[in-house]
């Protein structure tokens, strides 16, 4: 049992991982074009023998800045985190449905508890580390409202073991991607 509740754990923290990942991918093609057009400012400075700034870029960035503002980035960008939560949650109860299959019922309750401490942990890491990095004071509410809402898809997922199963499945699979592409 204790295997499981590593396992539990350990994804929970990757929840939080795969979160901040999707923000760096959505940022990463600004990063990369940022240096594209330093890169070709300079080349075409050094050509043409002009010093001219590449000011449009950051007017453009400016405008993109303030349409994310306008959004209100940290008010929504918890959003995909609710989403990777309930996949998560999908994820933990497939694993304590395997877990659970032949072990007596006081077995499966203390694995059910230690899906819900999963979840909780999970939602908890990932909000305060969202509200560290992004600098904005979220209502005690928010957290309620998202460890209310992973712990409903989890005993949901308790009761749908197909569906449990296939996201269970899909989120190993991610993270077996994600292992095999770092080494």
């Amino acid at each position: 049992m204790s295997i499981v509740l590593l396992k539990l754990l350990g994804y929970a923290i990757g929840s939080v991982v795969m979160y901040w990942g999707l923000l760096l991918l959505l940022v990463a093609p600004w990063a990369l074009a940022l240096l594209l057009v330093v890169l070709l400012n300079a080349g075409w400075n050094q050509i043409t023998g002009k010093t001219d700034e590449w000011q449009w870029f950051l007017s453009w960035t400016e405008s993109v800045m303030q349409v994310v503002h306008r959004l209100k980035f940290e008010w929504l960008g918890w959003i995909p985190g609710i989403l990777i939560q309930i996949w998560y949650a999908g994820y933990a109860a497939h694993l304590v449905n395997t877990s659970a299959l032949e072990k007596p019922s006081i077995d499966a309750i203390a694995l059910q508890f230690m899906g819900v401490m999963g979840i909780v942990t999970a939602a908890a890491i990932f909000y305060w580390l969202y509200r560290l990095v992004v600098e904005v004071k979220l209502a005690r509410w928010i957290y309620i409202l998202v460890s209310g809402i992973s712990l409903i898809a989890y005993f949901v997922f308790l009761q749908q073991p197909q569906v449990a199963k296939v996201l269970g499945e899909s989120w190993q699979q991610i993270f077996a991607a994600l292992l095999a592409a770092m080494t």
